[in-house]
């Protein structure tokens, strides 16, 4: 029997990864893995990059869909959907809208305990 190398669980710089779309394809080749699914977090525009490209490595859509019930926050991964159905893309939109929300309560309610902080640096922020 042969296996085939599988990721399903792999994050780009669209949300808290380092390697960018390309480095992620070029990094899967070099370790023969053969299907990858890239699952940012409530974001789903690494898959703009892909279009129209052949690929030497297979690439199916996922997304990490963060979501907070009760204050506890659960990761839920989602496989294989329509990346142009236009409602799902407004609901991961709205999404990550509405927990950079909770996110900056939260550093507002850090720069009280800590005023050394400041809010604008959380926005001028971005991943490596």
């Amino acid at each position: 029997m042969i296996m085939k190398k599988v990721d399903l669980h792999i994050h780009s710089m669209y949300s808290d990864g380092t390697y960018t779309v390309n480095e992620i394809i070029e990094r899967a080749k070099e370790n023969q893995v053969e299907l990858i699914f890239i699952c940012d977090h409530s974001c789903i525009e690494a898959y703009d990059e892909l279009e129209n490209k052949k690929l030497d490595v297979k690439i199916l859509p996922g997304v990490e869909i963060d979501s907070v019930d009760d204050y506890i926050d659960f990761h839920i991964l989602g496989y294989n959907f329509d990346i142009h159905d236009q409602q799902f893309k407004k609901f991961i939109e709205e999404n990550n809208s509405r927990l950079e929300l909770v996110n900056v309560k939260l550093l507002e309610k850090v720069i009280r305990d800590h005023p050394a902080l400041s809010l604008q640096e959380y926005r001028n922020f971005s991943y490596d």
